[in-house]
């Protein structure tokens, strides 16, 4: 899993159980789905809308099965 390689005080939390998601960050405005390296771009970009005053969900998807 891509997840498994990157380091931040979150990794563990976006590695997850296949087939679950993890919350990374509670929010109520809009929810920010990602997957692998794009998780820690989607929880950047819930922090630029938290200074707009906008609450951002972010979940972190550890499987993707199309």
């Amino acid at each position: 899993m891509w997840a498994r390689n990157l380091r931040d005080d979150r990794a563990d939390a976006a590695t997850g159980i296949p087939g679950r998601n993890a919350l990374l960050r509670q929010g109520h405005d809009v929810t920010l789905v990602a997957i692998g390296g794009m998780v820690w771009r989607a929880l950047a970009a819930a922090d630029k809308l938290a200074r707009r005053g906008i609450e951002a969900r972010v979940l972190g998807v550890s499987t993707l099965k199309p």
